[in-house]
């Protein structure tokens, strides 16, 4: 099975469609998966199946939130080019970064700093989904806010 026939990550560990993840049912769903897909198990792939290796990939990419709401776009039908850049995010992750390279003894601060900043764009984020039901989704505003959650999952992959 390649890429562009897998599952969205949502149906495969079959999580709601919704952030942040459930963790606990990610992992779960995944070793049930991994002990049913284990290439020791089984002697040959039957079409369709979903090998081991994909299982990793994803359950590690839905770990992250920035990853996760890249694959919520996907369900939605939005695609992005991570290429993107929004100047008001640059700037704000420049400021948490000049703050991390001033204090690194304040590193729990920024890290509780950027949390809170990760729960506001992800609100805002599902926000935007939500107004599916009532008009036009705004693309570049999800893309935007899709943007800013990868700059913050980077920097406390950075702050850990």
């Amino acid at each position: 099975m390649s890429d562009a026939e897998i599952i969205n990550p949502f149906d495969l560990f079959d999580l709601p469609l919704t952030l942040p993840v459930d963790l606990e049912k990610l992992k779960n769903t995944y070793f049930e998966l991994q002990r049913q897909n284990h290439p020791d198990q089984k002697q040959s792939l039957a079409t369709g199946e979903i090998n081991a290796g994909l299982i990793n990939r994803y359950y590690t990419e839905m770990k992250k939130t920035s990853n996760a709401a890249r694959y919520l776009l996907l369900h939605y039908g939005i695609e992005g080019d991570a290429s993107t850049q929004d100047q008001e995010t640059l700037m704000e992750v420049m400021e948490l970064e000049e703050r991390l390279a001033q204090k690194p003894s304040d590193k729990a601060g920024v890290l509780a700093d950027i949390n809170v900043r990760m729960n506001q764009t992800v609100s805002a984020f599902l926000d935007a989904l939500s107004e599916k039901g009532n008009k036009e989704i705004e693309k570049d505003v999800l893309l935007k806010l899709w943007q800013r959650l990868r700059f913050l999952d980077q920097l406390i992959e950075r702050c850990s």
